[in-house]
């Protein structure tokens, strides 16, 4: 699941990862992260800055949450903080953008993997 205010990330997010054979739901609404039922998704790429809401305080309530607090979230910005923010938020990794698109396509192999792998 991708979560970006950015139409355009979105697409080219949402294409990069399909080309590489995943299923992507990409949604500009964060308020869709509220509802987020099971089955969960596998992982979560998540932007910083969302118009009215921000994603590192989204980040810290699915990681507060018993449901989704397993759900990897890789926190996704243009902040030059990036990386702080997402340690902060509890985030399982970040992305600044722009993005390399290996970078992009390698963690989240990685964190699909690890994912995987722990259960």
């Amino acid at each position: 699941m991708v979560v970006d205010d950015d139409q355009d990330i979105l697409d080219v997010v949402g294409q990069i990862l399909k080309m590489d054979g995943y299923n992507v739901y990409c949604t500009s609404d964060p308020r869709e992260l509220l509802s987020i039922a099971e089955p969960l998704p596998d992982l979560l790429i998540l932007d910083i800055r969302l118009g009215e809401a921000d994603g590192r305080h989204l980040c810290r309530l699915l990681k507060a949450n018993d449901i989704t607090r397993n759900l990897p979230v890789i926190l996704f910005s243009a902040s030059t903080d990036i990386k702080e923010s997402a340690d902060q938020a509890g985030a399982d990794d970040f992305i600044a953008k722009p993005f390399n698109i290996e970078d992009l396509t390698t963690k989240v192999q990685r964190k699909l993997n690890y994912w995987t792998n722990r259960f």
